[in-house]
Order: C-alpha cells, then sequence, then structure tokens
C-alpha cells in the first residue's frame, strides 16, 4: 500500500509554478481556437503539446 509522504516547501513551490505554466498554456490554446480557424490538434502540435495532455489536463482543471 502507497502511503503519501508530506511535500517540502521546495516541492511545493516547484508544483505551483508547473501547475501554473499549464494553465497558462490551456488559457493560450483556448483563446486561439477562439480566434483561428485551426483545430485543437494543429493548435497544439505548433504550441507543442499533445492533444491528449491537453483533454486530460482541460478535463483535471474542470473539476477543480
Amino acid at each position: 500500500m502507497d502511503t503519501k509522504r508530506n511535500q517540502t516547501l521546495e516541492e511545493i513551490e516547484e508544483n505551483k509554478i508547473v501547475n501554473e505554466h499549464y494553465q497558462n498554456r490551456i488559457m493560450l490554446i483556448k483563446k486561439l481556437l477562439k480566434t483561428s480557424r485551426l483545430a485543437t490538434v494543429d493548435l497544439c502540435v505548433h504550441i507543442d503539446i499533445s492533444e491528449a495532455s491537453y483533454y486530460r489536463y482541460i478535463n483535471f482543471t474542470s473539476y477543480m
């Protein structure tokens, strides 16, 4: 059975930075999809993120 360990302050800060980075990328994708005629797949290729990661993150953040 896995036990969850407490994170250090450095790890917590790093996780915040990573989360903010991905939120910014998702917001960028959403804005670009609204203003362009590109499909999600094409746009994800242009900004170097997989479509699966995009949808996984969208679904995860929608429950927050």
